[in-house]
C-alpha cells in the first residue's frame, strides 16, 4: 500500500519532510526548514572551499573541510529553535530505525538467501551483497538488474558496480515510508530472480 502524503502529515505532529519517489510535502515550515541549512551549506563550502584552495597553492598542503564545516553549522544551528541533532533525537531515530532496516534486510536475506549473501550495516546504512545461486561467487549482474528494478519502483538505491548495493534513507524518514522501502526491495529481487 503507497504511503500518501495525507497519512504521513496526518501522523506526525512535528514537520516532516518524507522523500519517496515523487511524493514530497511543501509547506512554509519545511521550506525554510531546507532554505537554511542549504544556504549555510553553500556559503561555509564556498569559504572553506577558498581556504582549501589557498593552502593548497601556497603553502603546498590541504586539509579536510568537513569537521571544521559541520562544528560551524552546528554552532550557527543552534541559533534556531529545535535545529540541533540532540534537540530533534536524530542518533536515537536514527538507531532505532535502523533496527527495523536491518530487521528487514534480515527478512529478505531468509527469503532470498540463495540469492543475498550477506547484509551488512549499522543504523540507516546498510549494504546487501549478492551470489550466484549456481556458483555462489558474488553477482555484479544481479546486483545491477535489482538497483534497476528498484529505481523504476520509485526507490533510490545505489549500485556499487560490483555485486552489492547500498541503501542510506534519510534520517528523517517515516517507519512506514521505511517498510514500503523494504517492499520494494523485496519486489525488485523477486522480479529479478
Amino acid at each position: 500500500m503507497p504511503v500518501t502524503i495525507a497519512a504521513i502529515a496526518k501522523e506526525t505532529a512535528a514537520p516532516r519532510i518524507p522523500r519517496i519517489g515523487n511524493k514530497i510535502i511543501f509547506s512554509p515550515i519545511i521550506i525554510i526548514a531546507d532554505i537554511i541549512p542549504t544556504i549555510l551549506g553553500v556559503l561555509l563550502s564556498v569559504i572553506l572551499s577558498a581556504a582549501n584552495a589557498y593552502l593548497g597553492l601556497f603553502a603546498g598542503m590541504t586539509v579536510s573541510a568537513s569537521i571544521p564545516a559541520a562544528v560551524i553549522s552546528m554552532g550557527i544551528l543552534r541559533l534556531f529553535k529545535n535545529s540541533t541533532i540532540l534537540e530533534n533525537n536524530l542518533v536515537e531515530e536514527a538507531q532505532r530505525k535502523g533496527v527495523l532496516l536491518h530487521g528487514g534486510l534480515g527478512k529478505l536475506k531468509e527469503k532470498y538467501c540463495n540469492r543475498i549473501s550477506y547484509c551488512a550495516g549499522k543504523g540507516l546504512i546498510a549494504a546487501i551483497l549478492f551470489k550466484d545461486p549456481k556458483t555462489e561467487e558474488s553477482d555484479s549482474f544481479f546486483s545491477s538488474r535489482v538497483a534497476e528494478a528498484c529505481m523504476r519502483k520509485g526507490l533510490l538505491v545505489v549500485h556499487t558496480g560490483r555485486e552489492s548495493i547500498k541503501i542510506g534513507p534519510p534520517l528523517t524518514i517515516p517507519d512506514d515510508a521505511l517498510q514500503e522501502g523494504i517492499e520494494i526491495l523485496d519486489e525488485a529481487i523477486a522480479e529479478c530472480s
